[in-house]
């Protein structure tokens, strides 16, 4: 596997701005529906912008855990995000990637949820046990169609999973 700048540019950059504008357009329709104007197509960009400059406030009693928590998750999902062939082909690539990309999901919700215990706070482990429910009820789902996927495919590489799936749809 070699490794192609280019590649992982191109990647990066689609998986860091692209979502925001999604979230924007997924705003615009749901406002256009309900007849309303509805925000600007780019408002959580200046939303983005604006929490990045300001500071944060952290309870007495969390520990460097609570810091530490969005760091982890932000890290595995744009690890698990390297997995996925989002521009043809991904950027780290290779024979049992899909169980990586289950274990990085994983580590990024445990990350959440020991954030959440941190905090110092009366409903911490009211956020936590909701996060954890939501956990099980849909990533359940979520990664059996993965595993059935993989056995229909024979193959653990997500990326041979992926295109696989294109080209049947495309059929």
């Amino acid at each position: 596997m070699e490794f192609d700048l280019a590649l992982w540019a191109k990647h990066l950059l689609l998986v860091l701005s692209v979502p925001p504008l999604l979230l924007g357009v997924i705003a615009k329709t749901k406002a256009f529906v309900a007849g309303r104007k509805g925000p600007p197509l780019m408002q959580l960009y200046y939303d983005l912008f604006k929490l990045w400059r300001k500071g944060f406030l952290m309870s007495r009693s969390a520990t460097a855990v609570f810091r530490m928590a969005p760091l982890v998750i932000f890290v595995s999902l744009l690890a698990a995000s390297l997995l996925l062939p989002l521009t043809g082909r991904a950027p780290i690539h290779f024979d049992g990637d899909l169980i990586l990309f289950a274990y990085l999901l994983g580590l990024a919700r445990f990350a959440l949820m020991l954030g959440a215990w941190d905090c110092g706070s009366s409903f911490e482990g009211m956020g936590a046990s909701r996060e954890a429910a939501f956990g099980a009820l849909s990533e359940l789902a979520f990664f059996l169609g993965l595993v059935v996927s993989a056995i229909v495919v024979r193959s653990l590489s997500l990326s041979q999973i992926l295109l696989q799936a294109g080209e049947a749809m495309a059929e």
